[in-house]
């Protein structure tokens, strides 16, 4: 397994505590040869960069044919929950949620509190589409919701933990079943089996 690391922090942690192969820079500078991974995995990664198409073609090259790619990118911020709490917040007491609820849901006057923080959004269509123009098969995608861990961690919770805890896992459900959009996106997507490394052919799903 090997990886790439844009800070400097997270690549010195990854290298020293992890012991793990990761290079420090941006991919396109990696010294990764062509057709050589049967997965690649881009975690919260595409919304941070100012060209993601760049981005999947040099995945998709990195590739080997038949091999898969993983995106997963958050969708909160550019959805309907975030646009409903920020417009029902004042009606929402706040101990109810807690210091660190709001900060995760970006309610936290001392954080984001609605600020763009990412360079791109993304919602399943735009990130299909995307992932299809740069020469992937799609083989699924699918919503969810990330569930905070200071809530889940408790082996005797509260009655409110519990009923955030149920919330949290009917919004979850409901994303999973395409009943409700996403608060976060997973796509995994497969290159052609047969595909060169030249221009990228449209995908079909």
């Amino acid at each position: 397994m090997r990886g790439v690391e844009l800070s400097p922090q997270a690549y010195a942690y990854s290298r020293r505590e992890l012991g793990l192969d990761v290079f420090h820079g941006q991919l396109e500078e990696a010294p990764f040869e062509e057709s050589s991974f049967d997965v690649a995995y881009a975690d919260n990664v595409l919304e941070h960069t100012t060209d993601p198409g760049a981005v999947l073609e040099r995945l998709r090259k990195l590739l080997r044919p038949g091999g898969h790619l993983v995106v997963i990118v958050p969708s909160y911020v550019n959805s309907a929950y975030f646009r409903a709490l920020l417009a029902l917040q004042s009606m929402v007491p706040r101990r109810l949620l807690g210091e660190q609820l709001l900060g995760i849901l970006k309610l936290d006057p001392r954080g984001h509190s609605g600020n763009p923080y990412h360079i791109l959004e993304f919602d399943r269509a735009t990130l299909a589409q995307l992932v299809g123009r740069s020469g992937f098969e799609i083989v699924d995608v699918e919503g969810s919701v990330p569930f905070p861990g200071h809530l889940f961690r408790d082996p005797r919770p509260s009655l409110k933990v519990r009923a955030l805890r149920g919330v949290f896992r009917t919004l979850d459900r409901a994303m999973r079943l395409r009943l409700a959009p996403g608060a976060r996106i997973r796509l995994v997507a497969r290159r052609a089996p047969h595909s060169g490394n030249g221009d990228p052919r449209p995908a079909s799903r």
